[in-house]
């Protein structure tokens, strides 16, 4: 299995995946790193690797890189398919505004776990693929109730994590505390799952790292989606009998919908949940908490932004 990071009880926020060097396609070329400038104009590198998720399906794993990340040299020579075993800590990532296609309004801000990577080393013998997670925190909200979106038969108690890690500076006094949300899942039938269900209770979890892939929904969307519809018309118009950029159009076009109705989330689904403090609660005690959350904010919100109704059809 994978070497096992420090004692539980040390850990608030770590993950340790190992799998193999994936390529990536920019501007039409292929390249295992992607190097990009952050809002603040800091230096970044992207890779992405293949690992199993905890269900059996593989999956391509982004990973963020900075000048912090020690073993980035390993990557200069590393070829695809190369084995590593990667370290780091899970992010909250919020995302800009995107404009939609063919419309001057912008959606609301939303956001995404990210895996930012604090080491890149080579896997021993012993590390099993896969991405395994370590995470100490309280449960934000009440959980709902899903189905998992490729194996329908599963059923899962979905909720966050508050995660905080404290930090310090050799020589300074000052203790900065960096907090992060981390969507989870536990399977209804898992012994532990009732520790998860009581928004405040505190936890430490063991899990791993999946993403899945969710249909988004919302009047935004269907905004943009006929936005860009009239856009797609007008242009196909203007192509008739031009048979190749027709059909160049026409996957561009594809792609940029696709890329409006779907979206690939990552949560870690939880396989250990250890009640630090707090109490577990039944699944009728969860309806009740998630009704009256419900009816609190009936007065706030009209529609969910579209990422919420994507995490709801999950």
């Amino acid at each position: 299995m994978t070497s096992q990071p420090a004692p539980s009880d040390q850990i608030t926020n770590q993950v340790i995946a190992v799998g193999t060097l994936d390529r990536q396609w920019r501007n039409g070329r292929e390249s295992t790193r992607i190097a990009s400038r952050n809002a603040l104009h800091g230096h970044e590198e992207q890779i992405v690797i293949q690992v199993p998720s905890p269900f059996g399906r593989v999956y391509a794993l982004p990973l963020r890189l900075d000048g912090t990340s020690a073993g980035s040299a390993l990557l200069e020579q590393a070829q695809i398919g190369t084995r590593l075993r990667v370290t780091g800590r899970l992010v909250w990532s919020q995302r800009s505004p995107a404009r939609h296609a063919g419309t001057e309004r912008t959606s609301q801000p939303t956001g995404e776990l990210a895996f930012c990577v604090s080491a890149v080393g080579e896997p021993t013998p012993d590390d099993e693929p896969g991405c395994d997670v370590w995470l100490s925190g309280v449960v934000i909200g009440p959980a709902r109730v899903v189905r998992h979106p490729q194996k329908r038969a599963l059923l899962l108690a979905q909720t966050a994590l508050r995660v905080s890690v404290e930090r310090q500076r050799r020589g300074s006094r000052a203790r900065l505390v960096e907090t992060e949300r981390v969507p989870v899942v536990v399977p209804l039938d898992h012994p532990d799952a009732p520790n998860l269900l009581r928004p405040g209770n505190e936890v430490r979890l063991e899990g791993m790292l999946e993403r899945v892939l969710v249909t988004r929904r919302g009047p935004e969307v269907d905004q943009a989606l006929a936005a860009l519809d009239a856009e797609w018309h007008a242009q196909r118009a203007g192509l008739e009998g031009q048979a190749e950029a027709l059909r160049a159009a026409e996957r561009r076009y594809l792609g940029r919908r696709r890329s409006l109705t779907e979206v690939v989330h990552s949560r870690v689904v939880a396989g250990y949940v250890e009640l630090i403090s707090g109490a577990p609660a039944t699944l009728r005690e969860v309806q009740a908490m998630r009704q009256a959350s419900l009816r609190s904010r009936s007065g706030h919100s009209e529609q969910p932004p579209a990422d919420a109704a994507a995490a709801d059809s999950e």
